[in-house]
């Protein structure tokens, strides 16, 4: 085990015993849309990108899948027009939007959501050409911003990164630093997001569900907790 893995799976056990912030029934709005907010249409780019990786992993074309993906959440890209870099988009459609019982309009889809579950259910072949590509570059940001002390640089590589095992372990460090500062929903809304990808249940076990439980209660919300 690497001293990283430690470090997340210690924060996971730290979490999972309520260390460090008190039971709160405050009232949260939704953190990735609030009531005023205008709902755009995404970008056709975007949208043939997801098409892409949807079609190349659909044909075990995983190489072709992965780089086409992993286009979408790079903010330095030539492959899109400057202004779509990095960006989510809501999707539209017409099935009814991914929620969670008692979460009414808290998990929506978007352009990267689709493309986390799709990296998120790669086969073992699939994950060694994703760890290829990007999980070598990422294991070593992570490295270097937790020797630093650079919570900044540990966010970053959970944002441009996500779907790495080094992505997994920075975000559950961000959802600790969450947690400390007094935002158990926000945490709780991390560790339910890994929860939906096999390699990162995989890599955390239990202690996952336990820290995701742990917020969602910390944040008031007893109905999620349960279900978790």
């Amino acid at each position: 085990m690497t001293q990283v893995q430690r470090l997340t799976l210690i924060s996971l056990l730290w979490i999972s015993f309520g260390a460090g912030v008190a039971p709160s029934h405050a009232q949260f709005g939704n953190p990735m849309m609030g009531s005023d907010d205008v709902v755009m249409p995404p970008p056709r780019p975007l949208v043939r990108l997801l098409r892409e990786g949807q079609s190349a992993f659909a044909e075990q074309r995983y190489a072709d899948g992965i780089v086409a993906l992993g286009i979408l959440f790079d903010d330095q890209s030539d492959a899109v027009p400057a202004a779509y870099r990095g960006q989510d988009y809501f999707l539209e459609s017409g099935e009814e939007l991914r929620r969670r019982p008692g979460q009414l309009g808290y998990y929506q889809r978007t352009l990267k959501s689709e493309a986390l579950n799709l990296f998120g259910e790669l086969p073992e072949t699939g994950r060694e050409l994703l760890e290829i590509e990007f999980g070598v570059t990422a294991q070593q940001q992570l490295q270097a911003a937790i020797k630093e002390g650079d919570f900044a640089a540990i966010s970053d590589v959970a944002r441009r990164y996500p779907f790495t095992f080094a992505g997994y372990d920075a975000q559950v460090l961000v959802g600790r630093m969450l947690f400390t500062q007094g935002s158990p929903l926000g945490a709780a809304a991390i560790f339910q997001r890994l929860m939906d990808y096999p390699a990162a249940r995989q890599r955390f076990g239990t202690q996952l569900v336990k820290a995701a439980a742990t917020c969602w209660a910390c944040a008031g919300l007893d109905d999620a907790a349960a279900k978790t």
